[in-house]
């Protein structure tokens, strides 16, 4: 998972980017992305897009991320 490679979780995330493929089903697109974040204290901001395609054509769904990680203060 890209999140633990940097030491960042679910929590950290502060923006969603959703690319749906044009004729696939929004609700359950949308309703997958909810499922992950359910338990998470600050929802991040999310942006959901129709577009013609992606690079593979045998995806349907693709999520770009954004994540924050504070830097942790000296005591």
């Amino acid at each position: 998972m890209a999140l633990k490679s940097c030491g960042a979780d679910y929590e950290n995330l502060v923006k969603l980017n959703i690319y749906i493929v044009r004729g696939q089903n929004l609700r359950k697109s949308f309703e997958a992305s909810r499922k992950l974040l359910a338990n998470v204290s600050k929802q991040p901001i999310v942006t959901v897009l129709f577009v013609a395609g992606l690079v593979n054509p045998d995806y349907l769904i693709e999520i770009d991320a954004t994540a924050f990680i504070p830097e942790k203060t000296k005591e």
